[in-house]
């Protein structure tokens, strides 16, 4: 897939709009893009994964080229693991390996809690699974840093019209490191144009769902867990708690990447999914 392609449009029955595309053959294969991206962020995983998938990138609501009604006061991740289950039902990929990064990867293992039938794996990369960080007092100390620094900021910021200042506190938040003004052209581009989806989470009384640790240790598929080798410390805090629910995960560290290691790293990065999926016995 490259930019200039134009993905097929699903329309939802309250108005929203998914946008996808698909390459490839053989056992679906899903890709869930975070919170400032959308099924152009996998560019650099589409050939490589079509070569033994059917692999299906889709923009989540409010990300691009949607023109999505504004988020709801009601509006949290749930919303998108519902959307999820649409379009799988549309495409007739049930059911389908998901790899998600970011907030995907939160909603993927949202998704696979509710409907564990419907997933062959799980690969996720560093899920805001933020409220697992709280079980240490270190852990709680970040989070709280987190949203006292990042997130709150960063939602005055949209309140108050400064689309820019927010996506920077957020950007550089999120990835532990001063990135935004370092961005590429592209990937500033693609920032930009999905502050929609920023903006919804913002505004949602429940973006950071605390989930059942004693249901997500019952997951039985195949299970990837994966973080850049800078990653900021509360995602490798989450990620660790993560490892330590999921004991029979597979846990691998990408060289060369933060937060966004699909983009930062995508040879490596594909080279540990493409062999995870093949030896899950699932293709």
């Amino acid at each position: 897939m490259n930019r200039c392609e134009l993905p097929t449009r699903l329309s939802l029955a309250d108005g929203a709009e998914l946008h996808y595309t698909e390459h490839g053959r053989g056992s679906p294969l899903i890709l869930l893009h975070g919170g400032l991206g959308d099924c152009h962020s996998w560019a650099p995983q589409m050939q490589a994964f079509a070569a033994r998938f059917r692999v299906i990138a889709y923009s989540r609501r409010f990300s691009s080229p949607s023109r999505s009604p504004s988020a709801p006061a009601g509006y949290t991740p749930q919303t998108d693991v519902d959307d999820l289950g649409a379009l799988q039902a549309h495409l007739g990929c049930e059911p389908a390996h998901l790899v998600g990064t970011s907030f995907g990867a939160l909603i993927a293992l949202m998704f696979a809690l509710q409907h564990p039938d419907q997933v062959l794996s799980l690969t996720l990369n560093e899920p805001p699974l933020h409220p697992w960080a709280c079980r240490t007092p270190e852990g709680r100390a970040l989070f709280e840093a987190f949203e006292a620094d990042v997130w709150r900021p960063a939602t005055l910021a949209f309140e108050r019209g400064d689309d820019r200042a927010a996506l920077r506190l957020l950007v550089d938040g999120i990835c532990g490191e001063p990135l935004f003004d370092r961005l590429p052209p592209e990937r500033m581009h693609a920032v930009t144009r999905n502050v929609g989806t920023m903006k919804a989470l913002t505004r949602s009384a429940e973006p950071f769902p605390d989930l059942p640790r004693s249901e997500v240790a019952a997951l039985k598929m195949p299970i990837l867990l994966l973080n850049g080798d800078r990653a900021s410390d509360l995602h490798r805090t989450v990620m660790h708690e993560l490892a330590l629910a999921l004991p029979h995960s597979q846990q691998e560290v990408i060289a060369g990447a933060g937060h966004g290691a699909p983009v930062e790293n995508p040879v490596g990065f594909n080279r540990v999914v493409f062999w995870s999926l093949v030896r899950s016995g699932r293709t």
